[in-house]
């Protein structure tokens, strides 16, 4: 296992996955009591994306989400141990907008929302394998620079950003944002967001 820990989720069966900066994922299996650990293989398709592990996602169905820094979206199959992966490729419109995720939410539809770092926001449908992009140009999203997507418990998207906060609110296409205005007491702190959380009032 590396020193630099850039994430850590649990599965549906409380595993311990632990992702690393630089290549990999250690996977604590307590009822097995034993680590698996899944690395990048320039030679297996199959293998875990390259790059930085930047989130670990459990979904709705107890599946597991990778997203890294170069290998796009990636889903775990357990019964083989390997990836499948949805990576962009530069002339279909309808694969993931950049490969270089850097979170991942689901709705309350099954669809799950990525930050696609430089290029926004994606929403994927895992029956389609179709992915919508959301940007700044399109759907006056304050940064393309993303690192952050949350849905709320109003079905809400919240996205962190690298300048302001953004607000998709339920069943719209265009961005609200927040961000710091230093003759407002009561505006942000900042504009350089990186993580948002929901608390037990609903308050972001």
């Amino acid at each position: 296992m590396q020193k630099n820990i850039t994430c850590v989720s649990t599965d549906g069966t409380g595993n311990l996955w632990i992702g690393n900066s630089g290549n990999g994922i250690d996977v604590f299996n307590w009822k097995k009591k034993r680590i698996d650990r899944y690395m990048h293989k320039d030679n297996d398709p199959g293998s875990l994306g390259n790059g930085t592990i930047f989130c670990v996602f459990c979904d709705s169905k107890q599946q597991i989400w990778i997203g890294s820094n170069m290998g796009g979206l990636q889903r775990f199959i357990p019964e083989t141990g390997k990836f499948v992966s949805y990576l962009n490729r530069p002339n279909d419109t309808l694969s993931i907008a950049n490969n270089d995720v850097r979170s991942i939410s689901e709705d309350a539809g099954g669809n799950l929302w990525v930050a696609v770092h430089g290029k926004g926001v994606d929403r994927f449908d895992p029956k389609t394998k179709i992915f919508h992009h959301y940007n700044a140009k399109n759907n006056k999203l304050s940064h393309d620079y993303t690192f952050q997507v949350y849905n709320d418990s109003n079905g809400n998207l919240w996205v962190a950003t690298a300048w302001a906060l953004s607000l998709l609110p339920k069943g719209e296409s265009l961005f609200k944002y927040f961000m710091f205005d230093k003759s407002d007491s009561t505006s942000i702190s900042n504009d350089i967001i990186t993580s948002i959380l929901e608390d037990g009032q609903h308050n972001i």
